[in-house]
């Protein structure tokens, strides 16, 4: 698995949300976009590990995408498939 930190995505012309991550299945990457996870989910009076817990659950947001998985599913454990 790849990955790549990007400060903004590219919006189209249709677009209603700005994407905080997204996934490339062809080279197994996964791209956080740095900014708007920084700038536009910023709400007042979170802490620096407050940060670090929004940033972490994108990033297994966008893991368990890639892989065709539930995000909770990376997070506890699948032991069916050992």
């Amino acid at each position: 698995m790849n990955w790549r930190i990007m400060d903004a995505p590219v919006l189209g012309v249709n677009s209603t949300h700005v994407r905080r991550w997204s996934t490339r299945a062809e080279t197994m990457t996964i791209v956080i976009y740095r900014l708007p996870i920084l700038r536009l989910d910023n709400l007042q009076g979170y802490s620096s590990s407050a940060d670090r817990v929004r940033i972490e659950h994108y990033v297994f947001e966008a893991a368990a995408h890639l892989i065709g998985k539930e995000p909770w599913e990376l997070i506890f454990g699948d032991d069916s498939d050992n």
